[in-house]
């Protein structure tokens, strides 16, 4: 998908994320090995976070590198508010997706087939969609 809607891009590597101290690690050996990188895709807010440290060791602004991540946690929501790198974070309804999961073990204890790759529906969460009054309630 990312090719159809970005043919010009480059995609440099993948990268650990998904805890702080690895998206910290990550992104400043992403850093050494393409100084010029832009754009960033994480697998959750926790790695990008990590990412943000490292960017900002390495001297970089928020008009230099935009995060793109998944959950659209509490802090994510004001970095994303705020313009500090993150420009968009999914929400993929962390309720759901337990609920998901339950069921998905539970058919995997019993042995009946599970798929492996279930797609989830998200909402992306940006500075202009948090100013609607519904993409705040809740949180």
């Amino acid at each position: 998908m990312l090719r159809e809607k970005a043919p010009q891009a480059t995609i440099v590597g993948r990268y650990q994320g998904g805890l702080i101290d690895n998206g910290e690690k990550s992104m400043t050996q992403a850093l050494k090995d393409h100084p010029d990188i832009n754009v960033i895709m994480s697998i959750n807010d926790a790695g990008a976070y990590g990412a943000v440290r490292a960017l900002e060791a390495a001297g970089k602004k928020p008009d230099q590198v935009k995060i793109v991540s998944v959950d659209a946690e509490t802090e994510a929501r004001r970095m994303i508010n705020d313009g500090e790198f993150f420009v968009a974070s999914v929400d993929s309804g962390p309720v759901q997706v337990g609920q998901w999961a339950i069921e998905a073990a539970a058919k995997m204890l019993v042995g009946a087939p599970v798929p492996r790759q279930i797609m989830m529906p998200g909402n992306i969460v940006t500075r202009d969609s948090m100013q609607t009054p519904e993409a705040t309630m809740g949180f």
